[in-house]
């Protein structure tokens, strides 16, 4: 039991409040309709206050219900933050991440009915990540929300924990509801692969090279498997280049009673045209806290996950997918040693060349 369970009056005046270690910078931010404590989102506000620690790598923690901001807490005054102000006060940062977490929650619901067709579930976790920050949207329940920030890249990983954590805090004590594994199981240890433990199933786009085709096959022979990272897919200018994959192992056909893999297959490769939109309208929606372009997008459905990194320049992708839930945190992290041994890769290095780079041009 929460040991502000008795108490009837506002959280911040709260013995939890006054006795949380971040209490001389931790703000609270009210919206009119809740700014009495018999609107009864105090129980709300005390789990999101836990979500801060002494080291603060959460920066900002935003509740929306229907659209509607309804509270924030942000630790903007804390010397960890003043490094980033950009000529901004913490008022005015407030204001700017309030703006860019609504409209966050916004393409996060977009990307919801664009993922639909693949048949694994709600989208219940959007993650996005550049060189000036990073942000994480998190379902509670249809049409409430919490989005989690940091202004640190380099704390992009832990305020995405810290926000998955309180987002099954709210979910399992105030409304019962189970764990879902946002990000899956945290902390697993990412063993090598040798090679294919099945065959992989390989397919080329068009205008692919052979020698990028093989180079990346190769390369997908040591990460691709069916315990974790199931499906990987090189994209070119927005393009479908080549991917690789154990979609048809028999260890998962349990994900295919409702679709069948070549469907899937094809709805991965249409993933590289729509990002080419759907990546514009996001960074727009956040610049005014993101001005960087974004690295890093994961999409957590509630059958695993699908994760879009930038290889180079842009347009330049790779995409990879699971279908485990639990097995969410380690595909991501085979899917950067695949990114690592891409960017490494002379095949890529030399070919990258070949490509506009769309950012110079505007």
């Amino acid at each position: 039991m929460s040991p502000d369970s008795a108490f009837a009056g506002r959280w911040e005046e709260s013995p939890g409040f006054s006795n949380h270690p971040l209490a001389p910078v931790l703000t609270v931010s009210r919206a009119p309709h809740i700014e009495s404590s018999e609107a009864g989102y105090e129980p709300l506000l005390a789990d999101c206050g836990t979500a801060f620690g002494s080291r603060p790598e959460l920066h900002y923690l935003a509740h929306f219900g229907t659209g509607f901001f309804d509270f924030s807490l942000d630790v903007f005054d804390h010397e960890a933050c003043r490094s980033r102000y950009s000529g901004r006060t913490p008022d005015e940062l407030r204001a700017d991440h309030q703006s860019a977490c609504r409209h966050f929650v916004i393409c996060t619901e977009r990307f919801d009915r664009m993922l639909a067709d693949l048949k694994s579930g709600d989208l219940m976790r959007t993650v996005i990540a550049s060189a000036d920050g990073a942000l994480s949207c998190h379902r509670v329940r249809p049409d409430q929300y919490l989005v989690g920030a940091t202004l640190h890249p380099e704390s992009a990983d832990d305020m995405d924990t810290l926000t998955s954590v309180a987002v099954t805090t709210v979910r399992t004590g105030i409304y019962g509801l189970p764990d879902e594994l946002p990000g899956g199981l945290k902390g697993a240890t990412v063993t090598p692969i040798d090679g294919p433990a099945e065959p992989l199933v390989q397919r080329r786009g068009e205008s692919c090279a052979d020698d990028v085709h093989d180079a990346f096959v190769r390369l997908c022979a040591t990460a691709v498997n069916p315990d974790d990272l199931h499906y990987a897919a090189l994209f070119r200018d927005y393009a479908f280049c080549a991917s690789a994959d154990v979609l048809g192992s028999p260890k998962l056909s349990q994900w295919f009673y409702n679709i069948t893999t070549e469907t899937r297959r094809k709805l991965y490769e249409s993933l590289g045209g729509e990002m080419r939109q759907e990546l514009a309208q996001l960074s727009h929606a956040v610049r005014t806290i993101v001005r960087q372009p974004l690295d890093r997008l994961v999409l957590d459905v509630q059958e695993g996950a699908v994760y879009v990194y930038r290889i180079g320049r842009e347009g330049d992708l790779l995409v990879g997918v699971t279908l485990k839930q639990p097995a969410v945190y380690m595909a991501e992290k085979r899917l950067r040693e695949l990114l690592d041994g891409l960017r490494r890769n002379e095949t890529f290095r030399q070919e990258s060349t070949d490509f506009p780079c769309n950012a110079e041009q505007r």
